[in-house]
């Protein structure tokens, strides 16, 4: 009888832990795509820091949102970012300034050496579009 009732709290144990597991997004996107063609081919002396992207309300998880409705967020089940998308912007926004030829300096640490140029980043939609 005992063996009994031990096999019952174990199967019932199992079963409820089983349930309660949570399992995250199982498909995880980057943003990785830059602009890469040099438009000057002259780097004249100037600098530009780039500030981290500051993101909207919505935007500063790693969720990927859908809207069904107007002004109605919803995240995807099985899709995710693998980062923040205002972080993973911040690279994608050095690279191709610096590929554009039009600055000399191109830097992201505001405790570099004074910039002729500031760039302020705010991420207030991102959309795709799946139509293709």
């Amino acid at each position: 009888m005992r063996i009994r009732i031990a096999l019952f709290f174990i199967m019932s144990y199992s079963l409820i832990s089983g349930c309660a597991v949570k399992t995250g997004p199982s498909v995880e996107y980057k943003l990785d795509a830059f602009h890469a063609r040099m438009i000057n081919e002259k780097h004249p002396p100037l600098s530009i820091l780039v500030t981290d992207p500051q993101a909207s309300a919505g935007y500063q998880t790693e969720s990927m949102l859908y809207e069904s409705k107007p002004y109605q967020l919803e995240a995807f089940a099985n899709n995710a970012w693998a980062s923040r998308p205002a972080k993973m912007l911040l690279p994608l926004i050095l690279q191709s300034l610096q590929y554009t030829g039009y600055f000399y300096a191109v830097t992201s640490s505001p405790y570099g050496e004074k910039a002729d140029y500031r760039l302020d980043t705010h991420l207030l939609e991102l959309q795709q579009n799946f139509l293709v």
